[in-house]
C-alpha cells in the first residue's frame, strides 16, 4: 500500500498465574509489542531474583567454556518464577561441583601439552644439528639454570644472550635461542626479552638426548595428554546429560527474559492485563495462539491511549518488501507519508539496469541473488537489478562486453553517447515530479493540500509543462506562467512578513528552482555510469582480442568480466541508492513514524 498503516492497540486479558506463559506465545507469534502500564494501575510485584542470578552470573564466568548450548525447554504449565529459578539453579550448582575436579584437570593437562607443543617445535628445529643433546642443558649446580626463548623467525640474536647462548636454532616457524648460564643472566636476558616480542619456555628435566630422541618422548607424552583430556572430556559431557544442563541453562534465559518483560504488565487479585500495540488487524494470530496453549483469554481493541504514539506499519506485497530497506535508511514513514516501497521496485532495478546494461553479467546477478536470497533477504534486490541489467544488454546488444554477439535494440553507448547521457535526465525529471505529487498526496492526507498548491505544484507543473515543450515550445510559456503563479501562491504562504511576502516569495522560488536544475542534471550520472561500464566492458573484450591464444583470451575474459561485476556492481548500487535517498525521497519522505518493534521471543 502507498500509505502506512498504525498499529491497533489491543489489551489481553489472562489469568495471574498464565503471564509468564502468555508472554512467551506472544512474542512467538511476532505481531505484538508490549506498551508499559500507567501509573494508576497495580504492576506485577516481580520478586527478587538478584541473588540467584547473581551466582549465575559467577558460574557462568568461571565455566561458561566447558556449557552447552542453552536448549530452551518448552513452557507446558505455570510455574512460578522462583520456583524455575530454583530447580534450574540447582541442577547447575550440583553440575558445577561434580564437573570442577574434571575442569581443573583439563585446565592443566592443556597447560603440560601447550608447553609439550612448543618443545616439540623446538626439536623439529634442532633435527639435523649435530653435537645437539639437550641434556647438556641440564644444571649441575643449583645457581646454573637452562631456559629456551622462541622468537619471530629470522630474529637477530640479541647482544644480552651471546655469553649464555648455547644453541640458535631457525625454522619457518620460530627462531629458538638456547641459553644455559647462572639465574641472574638469565633472568637478565629474559626481561630484556620481552621487547623482542619472545616467549620463554621453560627446558623440564625429562627433555635429554638428540632433538629426534627428545620429539619421540615428547610424542608419546602428548598421546597420553590426548587421552586424559578425552577421558576428562568424556565424564563432563556424561555430567552434562545426568543433569540435563542444557535445558537448565535455558530455563535461566526463560527466567531473566520474562523478568525484564514482566515490568509493566498490570494485575489484579487473579487476573492479568497486557496491552500494546499489534500488527495483527483482527487478533486472531493471538487467538489462535493462546487457544494452541491452552490459555483463556479475552481479546479487546479499545480505543489507544491518546498520549501514545502508534509505531507505522509497512503493507507491501512480497515482491515490494526487499525495497523498504531504501525508506529504512532514512527511517520510518509517518502516518501522513507515503511508503515508496512498491514504486522503488520499478525505480530502483530501471537505474540499477541501464548503468549495468549487459545481458551476461545481468543474468549473472540474477542468479546470484536467487541463490543468496533466503540466507541475505537484501540480495532479493540483485534478482530485479540484474533482470533489468539484462533488459537494457539486449537494448545494447551486450553480452558479458561483447557487442558482437546480439544486435542493439536501441544503440550502442560507446557509439552513440549523447542519447545514453540525455534519456536519465528526462527519467529524472520525471521522478521529480513524482515526488513533488507524493508530497502532495501527503498534504492531502495531513488536510493542508492548500499549502502544497501554494508551495510546490506550480514548481511541478513549471517542471512538467518545461518537459513538454520539448516537443511543443508554445509550452514554455506556459511554464513560466506556473512560475508566475508560483512567486503570487509562496508570498500568499508568506503573506504574515508584511512588505517582506515578496522578497521571502521571490527568494523560495529562485532557490527552490535552482534545487529543482540541480536534481534533474544529477541524473546525467546514471547515463555517465552506463557508458564507464561500456568502456570499461570494451577495454576487456579489446585485451581479450589481442591474444592469438584462446585460453588466456577465455581467462581475460573471465576476469575481466569477474572485475566488472564487483566494481561496476558496487559503483551503480551506490549511484542508485544515492538517487534515491537525496534526490528522490527529499521533497515528500520526512520518517517522522516510529518503527514496530515485535516484542522478541527468549532464545
Amino acid at each position: 500500500m502507498l500509505r502506512t498503516v498504525p498499529a491497533r492497540w489491543f489489551e489481553l486479558l489472562v489469568p495471574r498465574e498464565s503471564v509468564s506463559r502468555s508472554l512467551e506465545v506472544l512474542a512467538r507469534t511476532g505481531v505484538v509489542e508490549l506498551d508499559a502500564a500507567v501509573e494508576q494501575e497495580e504492576l506485577i510485584a516481580v520478586p527478587s531474583l538478584e541473588k540467584p542470578l547473581a551466582r549465575f552470573a559467577e558460574l557462568e564466568r568461571k565455566f561458561h567454556k566447558f556449557w552447552p548450548v542453552p536448549k530452551l525447554p518448552e513452557a507446558v504449565r505455570d510455574q512460578l518464577l522462583e520456583r524455575q529459578l530454583e530447580l534450574a539453579m540447582a541442577r547447575i550448582e550440583a553440575w558445577c561441583e561434580r564437573a570442577a575436579p574434571h575442569i581443573e584437570r583439563i585446565e592443566q593437562v592443556s597447560r603440560e601439552r601447550g608447553e609439550l607443543e612448543l618443545l616439540e617445535a623446538m626439536c623439529r628445529a634442532g633435527i639435523g644439528k649435530r653435537k645437539l643433546d639437550f641434556g647438556d642443558l641440564h644444571a649441575r649446580t643449583p645457581e646454573m639454570v637452562a631456559r629456551a626463548f622462541m622468537l619471530p623467525p629470522e630474529s637477530d640474536t640479541p647482544p644480552l644472550a651471546d655469553p649464555i647462548l648455547y644453541r640458535r636454532l631457525d625454522s619457518s616457524e620460530a627462531t629458538w635461542l638456547l641459553v644455559f648460564g647462572r639465574e641472574a643472566q638469565v633472568q637478565k636476558l629474559a626481561q630484556a626479552m620481552e621487547g623482542h616480542h619472545a616467549r620463554s619456555v621453560p627446558v623440564p628435566a625429562t627433555l635429554r638426548g638428540s632433538p629426534e630422541q627428545a620429539m619421540a618422548r615428547i610424542q608419546r607424552r602428548l598421546a597420553a595428554a590426548a587421552r586424559l583430556l578425552s577421558m576428562h572430556n568424556r565424564a563432563l559431557e556424561g555430567l552434562r546429560q545426568k543433569y540435563r544442563l542444557a535445558e537448565a541453562l535455558g530455563s535461566l534465559h526463560r527466567v531473566s527474559w520474562l523478568v525484564a518483560h514482566l515490568d509493566g504488565v498490570a494485575a489484579s487479585e487473579y487476573m492479568a492485563r497486557l496491552h500494546g500495540w499489534t500488527s495483527d488487524p483482527d487478533g486472531e494470530v493471538i487467538r489462535r495462539a493462546l487457544d494452541r496453549a491452552g490459555i483463556p483469554c479475552a481479546l479487546g481493541f479499545p480505543p489507544q491511549p491518546a498520549e501514545r504514539e502508534a509505531p507505522s506499519l509497512t503493507v507491501n506485497p512480497p515482491w515490494a518488501r526487499p525495497f523498504e530497506i531504501f525508506a529504512r535508511l532514512v527511517g520510518t514513514p509517518g502516518r501522513n507519508e507515503a511508503d515508496p516501497s512498491m514504486m522503488l521496485a520499478v525505480i530502483a532495478p530501471l537505474l540499477f539496469g541501464y548503468m549495468f546494461g549487459d545481458v551476461g553479467q545481468g543474468a549473472v546477478l540474477l542468479v546470484a541473488g536467487l541463490w543468496l536470497r533466503k540466507r541475505f533477504p537484501a540480495t532479493a534486490l540483485l534478482i530485479w537489478g540484474g533482470a533489468w541489467a539484462m533488459v537494457f544488454g539486449v537494448l545494447f546488444g551486450s553480452v558479458f562486453g561483447r557487442e558482437d554477439l546480439i544486435p542493439a535494440l536501441w544503440l550502442h553507448p560507446v557509439v552513440e553517447p549523447l542519447p545514453v547521457l540525455a534519456v536519465p535526465v528526462l527519467a529524472g525529471a520525471i521522478l521529480i515530479v513524482l515526488s513533488i505529487l507524493l508530497s502532495g498526496l501527503e498534504h492531502q492526507w495531513a488536510g493542508r493540500f492548500s499549502a502544497w498548491v501554494f508551495g510546490e505544484a506550480g514548481m511541478g507543473a513549471a517542471l512538467v509543462l518545461g518537459l513538454m515543450s520539448l516537443q511543443n515550445p508554445d509550452l514554455m510559456l506556459a511554464a513560466a506562467g506556473a512560475l508566475v503563479l508560483q512567486f503570487f501562491g509562496l508570498a500568499w504562504e508568506f503573506r504574515r512578513s508584511k512588505g517582506m511576502a515578496f522578497a521571502r516569495a521571490a527568494a523560495d522560488l529562485i532557490e527552490g528552482l535552482m534545487r529543482l536544475v540541480v536534481n534533474t542534471l544529477s541524473f546525467v550520472r546514471v547515463g555517465a555510469f552506463a557508458l564507464a561500464h561500456a568502456g570499461l566492458s570494451l577495454a576487456v573484450v579489446s585485451l581479450a582480442d589481442g591474444t592469438s591464444n584462446i585460453v588466456i583470451s577465455l581467462i581475460v575474459m573471465v576476469i575481466g568480466n569477474a572485475m566488472i561485476i564487483a566494481i561496476e556492481g558496487l559503483v551503480a548500487s551506490i549511484q542508485t541508492t544515492r538517487l534515491v535517498l537525496f534526490e528522490f525521497f527529499n521533497r515528500f519522505l520526512k520518517a517522522e513514524g516510529r518503527e514496530f518493534q515485535p516484542l522478541a521471543p527468549p532464545v
